[in-house]
């Protein structure tokens, strides 16, 4: 619940107050300024997951300004877009590594997700990770793994305005490849 806050005597007529003094005309209220609710602090760890390397870290750095942290390494850095979340994380081995993660980084006006990355994280510490791919999409996807394969499906459509059509996809990440399919 909000605690009451007074700004001072109401103005019920032209120049009367609820309490019978005739106002100023020069005078204007000095209000408190108005901050957030929540106000946040940095750097900040927005989500983090174990994987067989260690510790995964999505670090929120400034406002608009994020790295991605494998066991105290950075290995994604970037600013001016919204820090990426952990959407899928693979536990079996998919040659050749031994687990698989995607981060997804979502959209704004327009698109509901812009672009997503493979990670492939080995027990050594050892890891790839992909070129973003994507640059707008008009749904979120669904993720899947098989065999040797994790993928990720986006489908197509219209802009959140519905001005242009945003294309979807198939990729699948295979024997630490991406593959687009048709």
């Amino acid at each position: 619940m909000r605690p009451f806050i007074s700004f001072g005597p109401i103005k019920l007529s032209s120049n009367r107050t609820k309490f019978g003094k005739a106002l100023n005309s020069q005078f204007k209220p000095q209000r408190p300024p108005i901050k957030p609710i929540r106000e946040r602090s940095f750097p900040a760890v927005r989500e983090s997951i174990t994987t067989v390397a260690g510790t995964l870290d999505v670090i929120e750095t400034d406002f608009l300004v994020w790295k991605v942290v494998l066991n105290g390494k950075v290995i994604l850095a970037d600013s001016g877009e919204f820090p990426p979340h952990i959407d899928f994380q693979e536990q079996k081995r998919i040659f050749p590594f031994d687990e698989v993660i995607v981060l997804s980084a979502e959209g704004g006006n327009c698109c509901e997700f812009i672009r997503f990355w493979f990670i492939g994280v080995k027990y050594d510490g050892g890891f790839f990770i992909s070129k973003p791919i994507g640059d707008g999409f008009a749904h979120q996807p669904t993720f899947s793994s098989g065999e040797g394969f994790v993928k990720v499906k986006i489908g197509g459509g219209p802009d959140s305005h519905r001005w242009s059509y945003l294309s979807g996809g198939e990729w699948v990440f295979r024997k630490g490849k991406v593959f687009r399919l048709k």
